[in-house]
């Protein structure tokens, strides 16, 4: 993950007025992504939409998050089949 090019480049993250840059990530996939770690979503009491759980899921492929990848996919199939 940290060679991808999603990571940004030189003085990104050094200060207020450059901040770090993730192209073609969205806001909403970045915030799904933080609730998804902070809530341990992999447990009964989900409570994350279908839509925070792909976008969540996006990202997780793409940084390659294997853990969390097989976690919102269990998820998403179990409430695919209920």
């Amino acid at each position: 993950m940290l060679e991808s090019a999603h990571t940004g480049g030189d003085g990104e993250g050094q200060s207020d007025d450059h901040p770090i840059a993730l192209e073609g990530i969205l806001n909403f996939e970045m915030e799904s992504f933080m609730d998804v770690i902070q809530a341990r979503l992999f447990t009964d009491e989900d409570k994350l939409d279908w839509k925070q759980k792909s976008g969540a899921l996006h990202l997780a492929t793409m940084w390659g998050f294997d853990d969390i990848r097989t976690g919102l996919i269990t998820c998403m199939n179990r409430q695919i089949n209920s």
